[in-house]
């Protein structure tokens, strides 16, 4: 026996189709959902941009902006 792993988006239809036709030849399916919270960023990094997503920021003129 052979285990296939797909990564695929779940609205594309004409993968749907497929995994329905591979059903129909007897295969099995077994269906996982990635978890919202994996993330395969550098902690650290997250951190940053969280604290930056929080802050007010500088306002810079358009009229200083290219001097």
């Amino acid at each position: 026996m052979a285990i296939v792993k797909l990564e695929y988006d779940g609205r594309n239809v004409g993968l749907k189709k497929l995994i329905e036709a591979f059903i129909a030849l007897g295969g099995k399916v077994k269906e996982e959902e990635e978890e919202e919270d994996v993330t395969h960023y550098d902690p650290e990094f997250v951190k940053k941009i969280r604290k930056s997503e929080k802050s007010k920021g500088v306002k810079i003129a358009t009229e200083d902006l290219w001097k």
